[in-house]
């Protein structure tokens, strides 16, 4: 049986029964339908060859420029290393920035730290008056117009009429002696109506503001003082007389005391009780009050910081206790003022013995 064959091109059929001459139109008529779908595309080939042609050439100047960059950025990686020169500039610059900045920062951080120390210190004390206070019934005070220290009284307070000396108190022996005793202390110094035999004020020692003369005499700038420029533990030290530049500290003379950690406190008021700080000794400085150097009123009712409510009056100072070196006196014989012991202006930097406390 024979075979039959068929091709379709473009739509048309052709049947051969296997002749020659059918093959070859067949495949004629292929070839040239290949043909014009390639003849087709040669407009799109040449558009395409023609914008290769319009791309320029770069010029030989231009290479070079490139080779030239690319030669400079391999030398900048590779250079890794400051020259001495660079090294020298940027120490300076440091230095002169570190010269502005540095006693700045070296100050406010030392401030800081006064007052932390503060804090801490006036927070045992607090905790040590309500003891020895409860346990003497609030009896804690004594007058001080005799000198004696053994007449009981109420403690007086800023504010409520009291003027004259005769009606002054000042914390009692007893009390002090009570309140020392929870204290591990390394030297001491007083009146003997207070256990100490040797008055403060007629040896130095070197960790007290006090020196001249039988009454103690304070050698805090704050109490208008001048620090003499060496002193030796002596009876009755020539460099430090009784004079004029040496303020009578009545607020803080009866006892003094040194701790472990460098503190010193002293005990005191003329006109009533005051409990003073100096967080790291008068050896150190600056003895400054309101810096390092600190004070708190203490009554038969309350201890509280001076600036606190209560502790000053406010007729003479008004109504806000300011931590400020413009607020306040000068210089004085006493915490509260030297024309009144207890109603008279506050001297500068006491009430910073309150903010700094509550601040940190």
């Amino acid at each position: 049986m024979r075979k039959h064959n068929y091709w379709s091109f473009g739509g048309g059929a052709l049947g051969s029964a296997g002749g020659s001459e059918d093959k070859k139109i067949g495949r004629y008529a292929f070839i040239g339908e290949r043909s014009s779908q390639k003849n087709k595309y040669l407009p799109l080939l040449g558009k395409v060859k023609d914008w290769f042609q319009t791309i320029p050439t770069p010029s030989p100047s231009l290479i070079r420029e490139e080779n030239n960059f690319l030669k400079r950025t391999y030398s900048l990686k590779k250079k890794s290393a400051f020259t001495l020169a660079e090294v020298l500039i940027t120490l300076g610059i440091i230095g002169v920035v570190a010269a502005f900045v540095l006693p700045a920062f070296v100050k406010s951080y030392q401030e800081r730290q006064y007052a932390v120390m503060w804090k801490k210190k006036y927070s045992e004390i607090a905790r040590i008056y309500n003891l020895v206070n409860d346990e003497m019934g609030g009896n804690i005070c004594v007058a001080t117009k005799d000198g004696d220290f053994n007449i009981p009284v109420k403690c007086a307070k800023p504010g409520i009429g009291f003027q004259s000396n005769s009606e002054y108190s000042t914390l009692s022996p007893e009390f002090v002696e009570k309140f020392v005793s929870y204290f591990k202390v390394i030297e001491s110094c007083g009146f003997p109506q207070y256990g100490e035999s040797e008055y403060c004020a007629n040896y130095y020692y070197p960790w007290t503001g006090l020196c001249g003369g039988s009454a103690a005499n304070s050698m805090y700038d704050s109490l208008k003082t001048s620090s003499p420029a060496s002193l030796r533990k002596q009876e009755r030290p020539t460099s430090c007389p009784n004079t004029g530049t040496l303020y009578t500290g009545w607020d803080f003379m009866h006892k003094a005391i040194l701790l472990p950690d460098g503190t010193t406190v002293y005990f005191g008021g003329w006109a009533t009780g005051m409990i003073a700080v100096d967080v790291n000794s008068f050896a150190k400085g600056p003895n400054v009050l309101g810096k390092d150097f600190f004070a708190a009123m203490v009554t038969d009712d309350w201890i509280k910081p001076i600036g606190a409510e209560g502790t000053f009056n406010r007729n003479t100072n008004g109504e806000v206790c300011e931590c400020s070196p413009d607020f306040g006196v000068e210089s004085g014989q006493g915490f509260l003022g030297s024309s009144n012991l207890l109603d008279g202006k506050v001297l500068s930097g006491a009430c910073c013995s309150s903010e700094k406390l509550y601040s940190y």
